[in-house]
């Protein structure tokens, strides 16, 4: 880009508010198995259907689970895709265009954080996304083409994925352990495939 040095000074504002803890609610106690779906919106999603909780706008993470979701939502369109992000509406449409947007997917933006803490999603500690592990794991996602790109929300806001059977029940839940702890989504939708 010819202009591109000029967008450099936002982009280093940006990453120094990424890594401002959240001040969202306090987060339910984690959801199990077998657990009801809690309020997704106005009320509890419609199984068959799997939320995908996403870390910060931008996050090379999150932009692997979109890739995943990708290729998932297209094998299995009889489950209704939910995708929840802490970002604007319009900084997370835009960075689904870059990064490629899964059809069939309902978009949810949550930027108080209150539906992540409905879910029991809350911040997490350093360790979350700056150990060892994590910081290797950002180096295979480079090659694996996701990039640390602008950011929208907090580095420190724990992702999550859910999947809901037909009677409104959890038949599957992820909570990572750390960032690079991706959910296996064709695990969710074989959990509530009929």
């Amino acid at each position: 880009m010819r202009y591109e040095w000029a967008a450099r000074p936002m982009r280093l504002l940006d990453e120094l508010r990424s890594l401002a803890r959240p001040s969202g609610p306090s987060p339910a106690p984690h959801l199990r198995v077998g657990d009801p779906a809690p309020v997704l919106r106005d009320e509890p999603p419609a199984g068959p259907a799997v939320v995908v909780f996403l870390r910060h706008v931008g996050c090379p993470f999150a932009e692997l689970t979109v890739q995943q979701l990708r290729r998932v939502t297209e094998e299995q369109p009889s489950i209704a895709w939910w995708l929840v992000s802490m970002g604007s509406i319009a900084a997370t449409e835009a960075w689904l265009a870059e990064v490629g947007r899964p059809r069939g997917i309902e978009l949810l933006s949550d930027p108080s954080l209150a539906t992540h803490a409905r879910w029991g999603l809350g911040a997490d500690s350093v360790r979350h996304f700056l150990r060892p592990r994590t910081l290797l794991g950002a180096l295979a996602a480079w090659r694996d083409g996701a990039r640390n790109r602008d950011p929208e929300g907090s580095r420190w806001q724990q992702a999550g994925a859910f999947a809901i059977d037909e009677g409104g029940r959890l038949a599957w839940v992820h909570h990572p352990r750390s960032a690079e702890d991706l959910p296996d989504l064709r695990a969710a939708a074989a959990a509530v495939r009929s």
